[in-house]
Formats: C-alpha cells, structure tokens, sequence
C-alpha cells in the first residue's frame, strides 16, 4: 500500500494502469481521450472535482507503430495542467517510454537540445516529479536528472527482461548475451549475470549524424551451437537489431533471442525482427504484440520509496 498517493490517472481501459493501480494497492481514475480531425489531443479528466488536494500518479502509453511523440507528451502536459488547475496537491508523471530523450545534446550546429526543452514543458506543467524506464541517456557521463530541477527517476528495464527470460525455465549456460554497442555492455552483463548466461560481449555499432545510417563492426567470434541473446533499449526501425541478429546467425548462432525495452517498432520493423531471429521479446512501456515482460511491478516498487 502506497500512502501517499491516493490516485493513479490513466487513459481508459489500459491494463498497464490497472495492473498499477492494483500492485499499488491504490484506485485508478481515467482520461477520456479524444483526437481532433487534425489529430489535436484532448483528454478529458473524468470526475475531476473528486481529486481536489490529491496526490495522484498520471501513466499513459504510447502504442507501437503508431507513436507520435510531441501529441504523447501532450497528453501528459496538458493532463498535469489540468490537474493542478483542479486543485491536485500533487502530480507523478510515470513516463514509460520518455521520447526526445535521443538529441540530449547538439551534435551538429544549429539543432535543440531536445531533451532539456522536454524537461522544461514537463516541469511548466506543474509536474513535481518523473518517472521513467530506460532513458536513452541511462548510463552516460549526463544522467536524466540532471536535465530536470525536480527528481526525475530513471529506471532500469533490463531487469524486467531478465526476470521474464529466468521465468520461461530454460536453461541459459550455452547462451551468449550480445549488446550492440559498447555503451550498452553493462546491460549484457547485467542480464548475463541475471540469467547465468556462459558470457557477455558487445559488436561495435556507429551510427551516421547525417544520413543516420548504422553500420557494425563485428568480431569474428565463433558462436557456433549456441543461443545468442541479443539486448538494447529501444528497437524503432529494427536496423540495428537485423544487422547483430545477421552477424550472429552468420558465425554459426543456433537460436537468437531479440530483447528490447521499448517496442517503438516503427513501419515493417516487427516482420523484419521476427524474420532475422527465433524470438522477439520486449516489455509493455510501449503496447505492442510482443510486450511480454512487464515493468510494472518495477514501478509500483519505486512509488513506494518516493
């Protein structure tokens, strides 16, 4: 039981803030969400003069393949305004998939820093705190807090990942747990170490400014006879995940497991995934086809600490 907060608010029917709610031992309120022809965004809090000097926690989900991020974090900005307007004491952004978070620096001349610019719309809002799962600066020299003046909470998805792999009973001591990119060995090791997979390795993966064309360096490692896990945070045109499911099944690989956090998986992204691999796992902070793992207890369990 969470004592703090009193609410969690969620679009209609999603089973995310059900599960929530219910893991949080807490009632759940909805948005009415309705779309303008043009695709404006109105959500309509649904009794709202029940929630005056509640603390309550705001979750929507973005939807694979049909994301548009600036309308998904509309929702939150102009929900949380309304909120507070309606004389909330307290408001909990849970962002599952946090967007912008990609350009959190310039790196060519004359673009945002789109992530700071976020945090700014979110805090102007009036939103007293973010929670969110796997930014994609989770691990660099410049952690998510620091683009935020409220606490802003970065959580690890790599652990609901981990624990959903243990939970299908297999065993994992032939398996190879690959991360794309050096950056992301630690959650190779990490879900190696979760698993009691025999080893962690990364394939070396740059990434284009222009064009954003990926290419990979591979090692030539010899992975004949064995699974190969392959890990990343977030599979959006799927090109990086297709190429290090290739270069594994090209060094002899006899099963390939694709394990994401964030199911953007924009146009022919998932057929391209399920094609190039044996399994396609990822978790629900996006609603997807193959969102298996749930991070929801992740999160009810870090509402209790705040």
């Amino acid at each position: 039981m969470i004592s703090m907060v009193d609410y969690i608010l969620g679009a209609e029917s999603d089973q995310f803030t059900e599960n929530l709610s219910r893991l949080c031992g807490v009632e759940a309120k909805w948005v009415k969400i309705r779309l303008f022809p043009d695709s404006e965004v109105c959500p309509r809090i649904q009794n709202p003069e029940g929630l005056k000097g509640a603390s309550v926690v705001l979750v929507f989900r973005a939807e694979s393949g049909r994301i548009a991020p600036s309308r998904y974090l509309m929702l939150y900005y102009l929900t949380a305004m309304n909120l507070k307007e309606h004389g909330v004491s307290e408001v909990i952004a849970v962002i599952p998939y946090l967007p912008y978070c990609r350009q959190d620096k310039r790196f060519l001349p004359g673009e945002p820093v789109s992530l700071r610019y976020v945090a700014q719309l979110l805090e102007a809002s009036g939103v007293d705190c973010i929670v969110t799962v796997s930014s994609h600066v989770m691990g660099t020299e410049t952690p998510l807090q620091d683009y935020f003046s409220v606490p802003a909470i970065d959580l690890d998805g790599f652990k609901p990942l981990a624990e959903y792999l243990k939970s299908m009973g297999r065993s994992y001591s032939n398996a190879v747990v690959i991360a794309p990119d050096e950056k992301s060995l630690r959650w190779a090791e990490e879900v190696r170490m979760e698993i009691n997979a025999a080893r962690a390795m990364y394939i070396k993966k740059t990434r284009d400014l222009v064009t954003g064309e990926i290419s990979i360096t591979a090692p030539g490692e010899d992975l004949s006879g064995l699974e190969v896990i392959i890990v990343d945070d977030i599979a959006s045109t799927g090109g990086t995940l297709v190429r290090a499911a290739s270069y594994a099944r090209s060094r002899g690989a006899s099963r390939i497991s694709l394990c994401f956090i964030h199911p953007v998986l924009i146009g022919e992204a998932l057929p391209k995934l399920v094609a190039a691999s044996d399994e396609v796992i990822a978790t629900d902070t996006i609603r997807s086809e193959v969102s298996r793992a749930t991070v929801t207890k992740l999160v009810a369990s870090t509402l209790s600490r705040i």
